[in-house]
């Protein structure tokens, strides 16, 4: 029915852009009131480095190199004056996962959804605490069953999204993505909730030797200018105005992002 909820569990903010955009503005469409409930806070310490060119221990974070020496991955020598190569904004964890959850405020209001919840009192939990807690997860979506009873419930198909680790094997799905998906399917197990579907984010990775083949493969093209248009939310750079493109300096070292705006299909998956 059109008025059933649907709410999309967001590990990180962009990670509803990237996987799941087409899929939300579908459900928009059809009348439904549509959630996103975003459990992490967004604190990432090489968009830190990044903003602010730290100096980085190669492997010590997110990072794979020194952001004091390397310049910011959205330089471009051949347009210097179009972004800097460096960045001296004195930002904090803090700062970073405030200026991310905007990002996402953001992406979600081009995407027409009707309210964005945040975990832990509007901040959201570490990445760590996450990775470690598909019981706390579950309980997250008890919470939202409860509260939007008969709702959809749509969450990243996190053992399945994995991309190579250091030596080079397909081993590892993101923490926090992975919980999110383990908590789904622990409540899936209780039987207090059957309306489950995993979204692939990583799937967006071209070429990611990774992938394995989703159980559904959905063309977005009817949505497919408000996924691009969720995507520049993470591609704005407007400094003055509190804008500094996380999103895209995340990404731009993989790709994904810009992977993702081409891509006119998402790849879903049943819970088991």
């Amino acid at each position: 029915m059109s008025e059933w909820p649907v709410i999309f569990y967001i590990p990180h903010p962009d990670d509803e852009a990237i996987g799941m955009a087409g899929g939300i503005r579908e459900h928009v469409e059809a009348g439904r009131p549509v959630y996103l409930v975003l459990i992490t806070d967004g604190h990432n310490s090489c968009l830190r480095a990044m903003l602010n060119s730290e100096p980085m221990v190669p492997g010590s974070s997110e990072c794979d190199f020194s952001a004091s020496v390397a310049n910011c991955p959205l330089y471009n020598p051949s347009n210097p004056s179009a972004h800097p190569a460096h960045h001296n904004h004195d930002m904090s964890e803090e700062d970073i996962g405030l200026m991310r959850r905007v990002e996402l405020l953001n992406s979600a209001r081009v995407l027409g959804v009707k309210d964005v919840f945040i975990e832990d009192t509007g901040k959201g939990f570490s990445d760590a605490a996450v990775a470690t807690s598909p019981l706390m997860v579950a309980d997250i979506i008890k919470k939202f069953e409860a509260r939007f009873p008969g709702a959809s419930h749509k969450v990243p198909s996190g053992a399945h999204d994995i991309i190579l680790d250091a030596n080079g094997n397909c081993t590892t799905p993101n923490g926090a993505h992975k919980a999110i998906w383990d908590g789904a399917v622990l409540v899936k197990a209780e039987g207090l909730i059957t309306d489950f579907k995993g979204y692939r984010i990583y799937h967006h990775l071209s070429p990611n030797p990774c992938n394995t083949t989703p159980a559904e493969t959905v063309d977005i093209s009817p949505w497919f200018s408000f996924k691009r248009a969720s995507i520049d939310q993470y591609r704005l750079w407007d400094p003055d105005s509190g804008r500094f493109a996380l999103g895209q300096h995340s990404l731009q070292p993989s790709g994904m992002l810009d992977d993702a705006y081409l891509s006119q299909f998402e790849y879903r998956d049943p819970l088991p």
